[in-house]
């Protein structure tokens, strides 16, 4: 067989785990995704023999690839970061603050013990100036009325349960168009997702701040300028 026939059998056959494609090359087929349910290189959501496990992994995963690719997300991040829940489609706040970062906006997270603040920037396209948009604030009051207090992360990591709220906050209010109306958290639709750290360096708590004059809440910066 030539060569070019044999690169014509490979683009018209399924790959499986023994067909010889390149990862980059590999094409999304329900027999990879049927192979990745038998790793745990995905969630345990999609893990074939996880008592967690979703009844039908392969259609979830295959429909968490197709609603990441209409915010731009790679097949693998996808799977990772959508959840979905009675028709519903959560994405994780992470995943939301690296498509703000990724359009060039920006945002400043303000951390107190009893609130985090959010204050977001948006790039014009034209200037390329950052354009201030406002503030959200997410309180540990909110918390408790939206019935998240006593959940184990709030309890366990508060300050950053407050911060990411806050964030996802801002994310669905100032850029809605950039996550393209994934208006839902995975809390929101009743998943407990795993504990995530802010990925981003974090002031010293104002608590041991010597002169707390100007320091009421930890600052953090998160935007295109920060990875330049």
């Amino acid at each position: 067989m030539s060569s070019s026939e044999n690169s014509k059998e490979l683009a018209t056959t399924e790959p499986t785990a023994s067909t010889t494609v390149p990862i980059s090359e590999m094409a999304i087929t329900k027999s990879v995704l049927e192979y990745l349910t038998h790793t745990t290189t995905v969630p345990v959501r999609y893990q074939k023999d996880h008592p967690k496990a979703s009844d039908t992994p392969v259609a979830d995963m295959m429909a968490a690839i197709l609603k990441g690719r209409e915010v731009g997300l790679q097949p693998m991040e996808a799977i990772s970061s959508l959840y979905l829940v009675g028709g519903r489609v959560a994405l994780d706040g992470k995943t939301m603050l690296a498509l703000v970062q990724r359009a060039g906006h920006q945002i400043r997270v303000q951390i107190a013990m009893d609130k985090a603040t959010v204050n977001a920037w948006r790039r014009d396209p034209y200037t390329h100036e950052l354009v201030d948009q406002g503030a959200v604030t997410f309180t540990k009051k909110d918390a408790e009325t939206a019935g998240l207090a006593d959940k184990d992360n709030y309890l366990e990591y508060p300050k950053m349960m407050l911060a990411w709220r806050a964030v996802t906050f801002a994310c669905r209010l100032f850029f809605a168009d950039t996550i393209t109306g994934l208006a839902y958290v995975p809390e929101e639709v009743g998943i407990d997702a795993p504990f995530e750290e802010i990925p981003f360096d974090v002031t010293d708590d104002p608590a041991d701040d010597p002169d707390p004059g100007d320091a009421e809440a930890e600052k953090m910066d998160v935007g295109r300028d920060d990875y330049e």
